[in-house]
């Protein structure tokens, strides 16, 4: 629960607008609330928080951002610090349903963006198998193809992320799904990809950090290359001289 605050005038202003990239009616407010000086730090941070942020209802807005945190009354000292205090704050608080969304504990907003790739086998020596027998590789181009990045852009977080060394080079090992557009990839579709990782200080709450990932997307798998010189050419495992399959990318992640 958040400290204890009121709610005074003009608050609450709100109105419902259609967004004007066409991403239909959207609603956002503006609030101004009165709290404790002592607890304008605990509340500023309940409201960036995934219980904090609903509004009016909770299936409401997703964004909430508290623009001012103004000290009430003139302030004062005490003893021998020179540190001045107040008794009230008034904080104004912005809501946006047009924005980032808490999802599984995460602040956050993902976008499929197009990438086009040309995958190439590796060189040395490798085969194809066919029925019962191993071809070797003479010569191999490979295959230009369309794909996908799944970007993802994680917000407020209280750590950066825990393991992204141990996933470079690494896809995926079961499916997965994206967390807000509705989309599924098969296991070993998704190449992981090194976030870009930002650090700031947040006067509530210390250290905040920012990243961002682009995971590219293979939707024919990223164990598999293309043979066009099959009967029938399509999307193969390689194999290595012992008769093993050939693993590019561990399924590790």
């Amino acid at each position: 629960m958040p400290p204890s605050y009121d709610e005074i005038a003009p608050s609450p202003r709100g109105e419902w607008y259609e967004d004007p990239r066409g991403r239909g009616q959207q609603f956002r407010a503006t609030r101004w609330l009165k709290c404790r000086w002592v607890d304008r730090k605990e509340l500023i941070s309940w409201f960036y928080s995934a219980s904090g942020c609903a509004y009016p209802h909770e299936d409401g807005t997703n964004l909430a951002i508290v623009r001012r945190a103004k000290p009430v009354g003139r302030g004062k000292t005490g003893g021998t610090t020179t540190l001045i205090s107040h008794d009230e704050c008034i904080l104004e608080v912005y809501y946006d349903s047009n924005g980032p969304r808490w999802v599984s504990g995460l602040y956050l907003e993902e976008e499929m963006a197009p990438r086009r790739m040309r995958i190439i086998p590796p060189t040395g020596q490798f085969y194809w198998k066919v029925g019962s027998n191993y071809i070797k590789i003479t010569d191999n181009p490979g295959k230009v193809i369309d794909a996908w990045a799944w970007i993802m852009r994680v917000g407020r977080a209280s750590s950066p992320p825990s393991d992204p060394q141990a996933r470079v080079g690494c896809v995926n090992a079961d499916p997965m799904n994206t967390y807000t557009l509705g989309y599924s990839f098969a296991a070993q579709v998704v190449l992981f990809g090194p976030p870009t990782v930002f650090g700031h200080t947040d006067y509530t709450a210390g250290t905040k950090y920012v990243y961002r990932y682009a995971h590219t997307i293979n939707p024919f798998g990223w164990n598999k290359f293309w043979h066009g010189d099959a009967t029938t050419p399509a999307w193969e495992y390689l194999y290595l001289s012992d008769e093993s399959q050939y693993v590019q990318y561990p399924a590790t992640w």
